[in-house]
């Protein structure tokens, strides 16, 4: 898999696991304590979202922008815009 396919389909997977967290790293201020927190809370999907073998090395900056392109995909796909990411998938 090329690694720019890698890097967004690990980001899909995490907004799938975890669209409310991802919500909130996305509400934080860049740079904050908050931003820090919610990607702490992320550290292990992210690692369970890639390959076996595989490792991620990217920026807050740049995890947080594809993070926020999942989500945005995410919320389109189900018909609900940008914000759908946290709230739970209709049955």
């Amino acid at each position: 898999m090329p690694e720019q396919e890698l890097l967004h389909a690990t980001a899909r997977c995490v907004v799938l696991r975890q669209p409310a967290i991802v919500t909130r790293l996305l509400a934080a201020a860049p740079f904050s304590m908050a931003e820090t927190s919610a990607l702490r809370q992320l550290s292990g999907d992210i690692s369970s979202c890639l390959d076996t073998g595989i490792e991620l090395t990217a920026s807050t900056q740049s995890l947080r922008g594809l993070l926020a392109e999942a989500a945005l995909h995410y919320g389109e796909a189900r018909g609900a815009g940008p914000n759908a990411a946290a709230s739970p998938a209709p049955h």
